[in-house]
């Protein structure tokens, strides 16, 4: 099969075909039979545009009939004056631009791609013979930066096109960037290059046709299609209806092959199939037809399927009470019909119990559904009224209406009982749990209530008596003290209450409360403990009204006591009196003793002590519990303990001097002779060797002091020392040596003090005083000396060579990623220590070394000493390399929300072991998966990251930019002026404020629909309109809202004042006329002067009112009214449902 049109090109019609899929521009005409002419004179420019865009993702292929005409013009300037030529040319402006005069249709049209194909030599750079080439943005000329594919590469373009003949032209376009242009059969020309980036600007939505143009010269200059898909349907459907449609495709050959889609999975072959939905919606329609010749076509046209109406059964108030009506109302739809003769809207008094109703609503769109209700009638409740129905004044009374929901008392209250205080009428109504009411009414009579009063001292002292009285004249009497007479006497305090009753069993209470004062309590303050020879002073305290002291005092305060028993008796203001009494006691003085060390050496100090008191005063002024003395004397202490009593004591101190101490002179020996040190001047003795005793032998090796301290028998102490000088000879070979193997060496003995001469023994054999050494190994070397006068030393020293040199080398990753670096390092010891030396490739190298290897490869390092040792290591490092990639995606543009599943396809460096993709939409999205799957949700050009890295650590991250397109969503949106509006008056124009959209299409629900942008639109019919507005985009992006218009009826009401009901046939009834007026709801009523009624009717003909009007007679008889005013009321129901009343006056004249 021939591929004639693949891709996204989509008729963008809803409910209805266009009527052709191409738009004519400028001077191109429909030529019949799918051909066009674009030219037919001179100084024209005309075009053929598909109405629908082709998406340059997806792969296209068209193939068409051109023709030329005959006029020939191969030469410059042209003798026979042919015409420019045809272009087929990729755009996205639109399908009503065409080019200007001259220029192969393809001149000023920008941006654009264009295959010219060019019968005139526009100047003396143009080939002699007719061309074809490719240009991009409108410009024709050869030779620009605009001539993409130069007449030069063309293959198989004819010398002369213009030969009247048909010639066959194909473009093929893969996604991508390569375009094939096909010429009668022959390929003869391809590009490569990305024109949607680069000449579109990212868009990947364009317009495709044919264009040509005439200068001064012509040619008729035709294009011809092969096939066109085509169909249409009769409307938008309910679901589960049956849907038809009828196939318009047009072809040059017979159409053999129709493939419908309906959208929702179903598919069918047959040319004018049907097909029911089950789910509303809006679906795309597709058709594919194929002709006989294998060429094929396809159209999308969108259908709504309506959604059956939710339909509600609706009461205005449900379960109701006996004897209310009940208005029935259907929801959800436009129009209802009820069963059971109930009237949508209707008031009517429904059945007692439960009785079952069923309703059928139809919406605006004609789709209809059912629904059902079950209307509940229950009995009203009968309340009695309980309780006692008189009282006393001052008592109550309880009144009880029986168990139900709710209550309402007159004049008050809300609950089940209600108490009352005052006597009358009342009456109660009550809810039950259905909301139904009842009432009941009693009276309740009140009689007179008692006050009794009691009389008597209300406040007493203890021990005193009160008589309470509680007044006479009453029948009986009852105390809280459960007495029964008219007085009580109380000696408690406490409250007191009597209830009293008379001759009508009333009753009054009162109660009086009796306080029984406290005595008072005094509190005698004072010293009550007294220091020897001292007096205090006793106070009772005040707020007393009078006081009475043991001692006759009768003041609050007495003084000057001494010791012994003492009371007071005080009286307060209520007379009540209270006695205290308190003992004096007389203490002792303190009795201090001072201890502490009474005897102490000269230059020392001892510590005394005067015990624990409560304040001190020495003699030495000092006010501490202890002292610090260091001089001989007599020391005394006064003491206050904490009653304030006082104490003194003294303590003599006696400092003795210390011991005279003498060591003996200093002396002078040789070295290793016994010497005899002497100390004396005390009792006991000890030296710094030690010993206890005055005397000491000492040998020491070089001068020494030694020293002794001395104690007398006061255990005080002195000390004094002595000093024994030695004469000696000495020997130093030095410190240790440590030297590089195979190294020379010099030893020399220095010798101090000593007699001349000196003579050397080394273990060597040498006898002067420096020896010369080959080092090979370790050795320890002696020597002795001997001074002239026999003294003598000896010394070592030891010559040691330095360690083997070591050289321990590592390297901080033995397996690195492409372009990382990679650091040696390594631990020298040995030799005679730093510095040390690295060589690598034979250069003197820094540790630690780094290196960025680009392949794997093993590095040497050598380590020298100062020694001139060296150790060699080696070390391999592998290099991985940096993991390289590419990635594809299932969709490349598309309509939000787009799931778009993404794949890596790895070149270098797998396999991998993670994976994150990064989409860069604004939720931010991310994967870790291989093959992510991706909901881009909002509108933009997005570049899509992915980061992997390999099983062998390395990673790499990728941005491809400008992969994923998401068109934008346009959002459908109008408001109509009026919403409501009456048939009067029944045009509504409908804003668009619809945002991003190209295309709108507006079904108003009455068999019209429209596509302009903001239309004004008359409705013929009263009702509810549910209008429809599509909005879709170039890229077909679509959006649909909906807004309910209601169309009203117009109600009107007329009645005349008077009438002449003498049978002229004129004027001769009285009736009312009017708009909207519910016949099966009407009354009228005619009543005289006196209010009586003598005309009443229920008939209404909405066509002859006047045949239900008043002729002016009392109704039920043959008795003409009197001449004068008559009253009349008419009630009745607009076709809404809303009751209304209508009163006047009308005049009878005979």
């Amino acid at each position: 099969m021939k591929q004639l049109f693949f891709g996204l090109l989509f008729g963008l019609s809803i409910g209805f075909s266009y009527s052709q899929q191409f738009d004519i521009a400028g001077a191109a005409t429909d030529a019949g039979g799918l051909c066009y002419n674009l030219t037919t004179t001179t100084g024209q420019s005309g075009a053929v545009w598909n109405q629908n865009t082709i998406d340059l993702t997806q792969p296209f292929d068209i193939s068409v009939t051109l023709n030329f005409g005959n006029n020939d013009a191969d030469n410059y300037p042209d003798p026979l004056c042919g015409a420019d030529g045809i272009s087929f040319i990729l755009q996205p402006n639109g399908t009503g631009i065409s080019s200007t005069g001259a220029g192969v249709g393809f001149e000023w049209i920008v941006p654009s791609f264009g295959v010219l194909m060019d019968t005139y030599s526009a100047n003396p750079t143009d080939p002699l013979g007719d061309h074809i080439s490719i240009h991009q943005n409108g410009d024709p000329l050869h030779g620009t930066a605009n001539e993409l594919m130069p007449h030069t590469s063309a293959v198989g373009f004819p010398y002369n096109v213009e030969d009247g003949a048909d010639h066959t032209f194909r473009f093929v376009w893969t996604p991508g960037g390569t375009a094939q242009v096909y010429f009668d059969g022959v390929l003869s020309l391809t590009y490569t290059g990305d024109i949607v980036t680069n000449i579109f600007g990212g868009n990947t939505h364009v317009f495709w046709g044919f264009s040509s143009s005439t200068g001064g010269c012509w040619n008729i200059q035709t294009v011809c299609f092969d096939i066109m898909a085509d169909f249409i349907t009769a409307s938008d459907a309910c679901v589960n209806e049956t849907v038809s449609f009828t196939d318009q495709s047009q072809s040059t050959t017979a159409i053999t092959t129709w493939n419908w889609n309906f959208g929702d999975g179903s598919t069918s072959t047959l040319q004018n199939p049907s097909h029911t939905y089950t789910v509303s919606g809006i679906y795309n329609v597709t058709l594919e037809v194929i002709d006989m010749g294998g060429f094929s076509l396809t159209t999308t046209i969108p259908i709504e399927i309506f959604a059956l109406p939710s339909v509600t059964a609706n009461a205005n108030e449900n379960p109701l009470c006996e004897g209310q009506q009940v208005i029935l109302s259907g929801g959800g739809a436009a129009t209802y019909i009820w069963d059971g003769g109930v009237t949508n809207g209707t008031a009517f008094l429904p059945a007692m119990g439960t009785t079952e109703y069923n309703v059928t609503g139809t919406d605006a769109n004609g789709c209809t559904n059912t629904s059902t209700i079950d209307i509940i009638v229950n009995s009203n409740p009968s309340p009695d009224i309980t309780g006692i129905l008189d009282f006393c004044t001052g008592s109550n009374t309880t009144l009880d209406a029986g168990s139900f929901s709710t209550y309402a008392w007159s004049p008050s209250g809300t609950t089940q009982t209600i108490t009352l205080t005052t006597g009358g009428n009342y009456s109660v109504t009550v809810t039950d749990i259905n909301g139904c009411t009842g009432t009941d009414l009693v009276t309740v009579t009140q009689n007179t209530g008692l006050s009794p009063s009691i009389s008597g001292t209300l406040n007493i002292c203890p021990g005193n008596t009160t008589t309470l009285n509680a007044g006479s004249g009453y029948a009986l009497y009852y105390w809280s003290t459960t007495d029964v007479s008219q007085t009580i006497d109380v000696v408690v305090a406490g409250t007191y209450s009597v209830t009293v009753s008379d001759a009508n069993g009333c009753t009054g209470n009162a109660s009086v409360t009796v306080n029984v004062f406290s005595n008072p309590s005094p509190v005698i303050t004072g010293d009550t403990q007294i220091c020897p020879g001292t007096t205090t002073t006793l106070d009772a305290g005040a707020g007393f009204a009078a006081y009475l002291w043991s001692t006759t005092d009768m003041t609050q305060s007495v003084s000057e006591l001494s010791s012994g028993n003492y009371s007071v008796t005080v009286a307060d203001a209520n007379g009540c009196t209270g006695t205290n009494n308190i003992i004096v006691t007389e203490l002792t003085n303190p009795v201090p003793v001072i201890t502490g060390n009474p005897e102490f050496c000269a230059g020392s100090s001892a510590i005394i002590n005067a015990g624990l008191f409560t304040s001190y005063i020495w003699s030495t002024s000092q006010v501490t519990q202890s002292i610090t003395v260091t001089t001989s004397g007599i020391y005394s202490v006064t003491v206050t303990d904490a009653n304030g009593c006082t104490g003194t004591d003294n303590i003599s101190i006696t400092a003795n001097p210390l011991p005279v101490v003498s060591a003996g002179p200093d002396q002078s020996a040789c070295n290793g002779a016994s010497i005899n040190l002497t100390a004396s001047g005390g009792n006991f003795y000890l030296w710094n060797t030690g010993d206890p005793t005055a005397t000491i032998t000492v040998s020491p090796s070089s001068t020494t002091t030694f020293y002794v301290t001395v104690t007398d028998l006061n255990g005080c102490t002195g000390t004094d020392n002595v000093t024994v000088n030695i004469g000696d000879i000495y020997l130093d070979l030095g410190s240790d040596r440590l030297v590089c193997k195979g190294e020379s060496v010099i030893l020399t003995a220095s010798v101090s003090m000593g007699t001349l001469p000196i003579s050397y023994i080394w273990s060597t054999g040498g006898t002067s005083a420096s020896i010369g050494l080959d080092v090979d190994s370790d050795a320890t070397y002696f020597v002795t000396i001997v001074d002239a006068t026999g003294c003598s030393a000896t010394d070592q020293v030891s010559v040691e060579t330095h360690p083997e040199l070591s050289f321990n080398l590592f390297v901080s990753e033995n397996e690195i990623c492409e372009g990382e670096t990679v650091s040696f390092n390594g631990n020298i010891t040995g030799g005679p220590g730093a510095p040390y030396y690295v060589f690598h490739d034979e250069n003197i190298v820094a540790l630690p070394y780094t290196v960025s290897p680009a392949t794997g490869n093993t590095y040497t390092f050598t380590a020298q000493d100062l020694c001139g040792q060296e150790v060699e290591q080696t070390i391999a490092v592998t290099v991985n390399p940096i993991p390289q990639f590419t990635i594809q995606s299932d969709i490349s543009a598309s309509c939000p929300p787009a799931e778009i599943s993404f794949s890596a396809n790895p070149e270098t460096g797998s396999p991998y072991s993670s994976y994150t993709w990064s989409f860069n939409d604004p939720n931010h999205g991310f994967s870790n998966s291989s093959d992510p799957t991706y909901n881009f949700e909002e509108a933009g050009v997005f570049d899509v990251s992915l980061a992997v890295t390999s099983t062998k650590g390395c990673s790499n991250t990728i941005v491809f930019e400008d992969l994923i397109t998401i068109y934008q969503q346009p959002t459908a949106n109008f408001f109509p002026d009026p919403q409501i509006t009456s048939f009067v008056n029944a045009d509504v124009y409908f804003g668009n404020y619809s945002a991003f959209g190209d295309y709108f299409y507006w079904d108003f629900r009455d068999g019209d629909s429209s596509t302009a942008a903001s239309p004004m639109h008359h409705f013929d019919d009263i009702g509810l309109y549910n209008v429809e507005l599509v909005v879709s985009t170039i890229h077909g992006c679509t959006d649909t809202v909906y807004q309910l218009i209601e169309i009203t009826d117009e109600y009107t009401f007329f009645a005349p004042d008077a009438f002449t009901p003498n049978g002229d046939q004129l004027n001769d009834k009285f009736f009312v006329t009017g708009n909207g007026i519910d016949p099966s709801t009407f009354t009228m009523l005619i009543y005289d002067r006196w209010g009586e009624l003598i005309y009443e009717t229920n008939e209404y003909d909405i066509n002859e009112p006047s045949l239900s009007g008043w002729d002016g007679k009392v109704q039920g008889s043959r008795k003409l009214s009197e001449t004068g005013v008559y009253t009349w009321l008419v009630m009745f129901r607009h076709n809404n449902g809303i009751m209304h009343e209508y009163s006047g006056a009308v005049t009878v004249m005979w």
